[in-house]
């Protein structure tokens, strides 16, 4: 299952600047992000498949981490 860490590492490793998990555990790479999409950090939460210690997102919502 994916965590903050583990989909980070994924995006940087094939060259985005940006990670997203939604859904508890689907990772998402990107390189821009536009700011008038920012939601509350309360909106995310999906408990993280692989850590569920973190939350990871929620239903039209990514959690994202650079």
């Amino acid at each position: 299952g994916a965590t903050a860490e583990t989909c980070t590492a994924i995006c940087k490793a094939n060259g985005f600047v940006l990670a997203g998990l939604e859904f508890g555990g689907e990772c998402w790479c990107d390189s821009y992000m536009s700011l008038a999409n920012l939601v509350p950090d309360t909106d995310c939460s999906s408990i993280c498949d692989g850590d569920h210690t973190e939350l990871c997102g929620a239903g039209n919502r990514l959690a994202v981490y650079q």
